[in-house]
């Protein structure tokens, strides 16, 4: 899937998300199952309006519409999908980090 604006996610970043946001041929809403394509573009939109701080009614029209990305937004605040997710990546920044630094150097500034 190609990337519209700078906020989408790439190939490599939806890997690492998508289980987490696809209903899986789990039935929502009316008997509807959220489609891969439709959750990357809903997460997409979101990332948008994060970006860049626009109004929901300015979201492009290369996005779902509004009401299904703000429907989107709440189930995945609700089931704790969102949270999952940022808890994740938190870990492994975290532990990337402590792999790239070496051990903390001591202070060089006298203390009074």
């Amino acid at each position: 899937m190609g990337k519209n604006y700078p906020s989408d996610v790439s190939d490599e970043e939806w890997e690492l998300v998508k289980a987490d946001l696809c209903a899986e041929g789990k039935p929502r809403g009316r008997g509807r199952v959220a489609s891969e394509a439709s959750a990357r573009a809903c997460f997409n939109a979101l990332r948008y309006l994060l970006k860049t701080g626009c109004q929901w009614r300015m979201l492009p029209k290369e996005y779902p519409p509004r009401s299904t990305v703000h429907d989107a937004l709440g189930r995945w605040t609700r089931n704790g999908t969102l949270e999952r997710i940022n808890a994740r990546q938190t870990r492994q920044r975290r532990e990337r980090v402590k792999q790239t630094r070496g051990p903390a150097r001591r202070s060089s500034t006298a203390r009074a």
